[in-house]
């Protein structure tokens, strides 16, 4: 049982990863600027909820500061 737990948790933290690094994708490509508000909200509130469920979000970003991956951790 401990062994699918694991697997389950590591599959919801792959998910996340892949949300959030596409909610980044699209505000960077954001038609209208109100467009860019309302994507970086949901960002922030999934970001918030993560912390508040003891994840820890980081991101990888190039020397353009364009995002190149976002990691999720248990801490």
């Amino acid at each position: 049982m401990v062994s699918k737990m694991k697997e389950y948790e590591k599959t919801g933290i792959e998910t996340m990863e892949m949300v959030l690094f596409n909610l980044y994708k699209d505000i960077i490509n954001a038609g209208s600027v109100s467009r860019q508000i309302v994507l970086r909200a949901e960002k922030d509130g999934m970001i918030e909820a993560l912390s508040i469920m003891g994840y820890m979000v980081t991101i990888d970003v190039d020397t353009d500061l364009k995002v190149q991956a976002v990691h999720v951790q248990k801490l």
